[in-house]
């Protein structure tokens, strides 16, 4: 299995993780989500399987 260098795993940081979580929100469907920032976090559950499900 080839893995990737450590330096191609590095995210680059838009803002620290306690700003995000108190900024104001938009709630935006997850099809208009691309290139938005997110305060919320996507658990894998069962570990390696993300779990996203629609707010209804």
């Amino acid at each position: 299995m080839c893995l990737p260098e450590a330096s191609a795993l590095e995210l680059e940081q838009a803002m620290l993780p306690r700003d995000a979580f108190f900024a104001e929100v938009d709630h935006v469907p997850a099809e208009r989500a691309a290139g938005r920032v997110s305060a919320e976090m996507i658990s894998p559950y069962p570990p390696g399987v993300p779990v996203i499900a629609p707010a209804r």
